[in-house]
């Protein structure tokens, strides 16, 4: 599931390249798709992670988790996502504001109203960091054995 969410974030950036400079990311305006991509990347990031701790595929697609972004980091974090990789309160907030966004499908189909999106380098970093922090971990829960010493350094977005 975890080579799923590389390819989405792999995706995000060919739709949208995230800016150098912080200044480029403050006037950024990143087509919807491109949000959509990393959305589904953290989405799929969680679950490759809930599996590793022993959660059932069928239980991640009920609708109590299924596309929602609030519920699968909250239950990740019970369980110890921050041994994997760290996530700052800020990021964990801002998870939450779009995850209900991604989870109405506002990324998806137009709707009149107002709704605010973070910054795309923002939620880029975040679904970036969760796929190049899970890496290690998700490859030793499905082969059961270390991620091989070439492949760590790897940068997803130059493969």
């Amino acid at each position: 599931m975890l080579s799923n969410a590389i390819k989405f974030i792999q995706a995000a950036n060919c739709v949208y390249r995230t800016p150098v400079t912080k200044r480029e990311g403050l006037t950024c305006s990143a087509p919807l798709p491109a949000y959509y991509l990393i959305g589904h990347s953290i989405e799929l990031s969680l679950k490759a992670f809930l599996m590793g701790r022993g959660l059932k595929i069928e239980d991640l697609k009920i609708k109590k988790y299924g596309h929602d972004l609030t519920n699968l980091i909250m239950a990740s974090r019970k369980r110890k996502l921050g041994y994997e990789i760290k996530i700052k309160p800020r990021q964990i907030n801002l998870l939450k504001n779009f995850g209900e966004i991604y989870k109405n499908k506002l990324l998806e189909y137009s709707e009149s109203g107002l709704y605010i999106l973070p910054l795309y380098t923002e939620i880029f970093e975040i679904g970036y960091n969760l796929v190049m922090g899970l890496r290690e971990y998700c490859y030793v829960k499905t082969f059961n054995k270390p991620l091989p010493p070439k492949q760590r350094n790897i940068d997803i977005l130059k493969t």
